[in-house]
């Protein structure tokens, strides 16, 4: 099967444009006619203020000016092209969905690494608990020792439960934190197939292929 590529331009572009000069035969330019215009009345200088002030001058410019913002976007996966949402030609604003494309496997694998997590976080609730219970039989060793009624031996096998119930809190902690980082990146892989204007402007182009 085919993969589906997808490319959508998107900006937006303005020309004005002015009066120009214009050449004849044999390389002589030709001033254009000037259009008839009405005669204006120079406006009387403000009180306080002389004539040759460079402020209250005039400056009058002709000529082409161009304004151009322009992008080319492309999607940041390979796969096929579920939807498209904005058809060429059209004006979106920043962040307006344009396309997508395939992600069911990724949000099945998403779906799995959401699981695990949370039963990562269950098992670690339950080491927790059990810590809990190791170290208040610890104590009550302790207690039993300084009577007498427990010997040594049994006390520091209840320490050694303890202590190494907590080296496995850490172990499971870690694994959570594997998992979570799993399900944070199959997020991101996600996004990439969603395909967002970075800015306001026209959709002047769309290809899919």
């Amino acid at each position: 099967m085919r993969k589906k590529w997808m490319w959508i331009g998107l900006g937006a572009a303005f020309l004005v444009i002015g009066c120009g000069d214009e050449k004849g035969p044999g390389g002589v330019t030709n001033a254009a006619a000037p259009p008839a215009a009405m005669p204006v009345q120079p406006k009387a200088p403000a009180a306080g203020s002389t004539a040759s002030d460079p402020w209250n001058a005039a400056l009058s410019v002709s000529g082409p000016i161009i304004v151009e913002h322009q992008v080319d976007l492309t999607a940041q996966r390979d796969g096929l092209v579920q939807k498209i949402y904005v058809d060429a030609p059209a004006r979106v604003k920043a962040g307006a969905l344009l396309a997508e494309l395939d992600g069911r496997q990724i949000q099945s694998n998403l779906a799995a690494a959401r699981a695990k997590t949370r039963s990562v976080e269950a098992d670690l609730k339950n080491w927790e608990a059990e810590a809990e219970v190791l170290k208040a039989d610890y104590g009550r060793q302790k207690n039993l020792f300084a009577l007498g009624l427990t010997s040594q031996e049994q006390l520091e096998h209840a320490k050694y439960k303890a202590e190494s119930d907590q080296w496995d809190i850490k172990r499971v902690t870690e694994t959570l934190n594997t998992t979570k980082e799993e399900e944070h990146s199959l997020e991101l892989e996600l996004e990439k197939t969603k395909v967002t204007a970075p800015f306001g402007g026209l959709i002047a182009r769309r290809y899919v292929r």
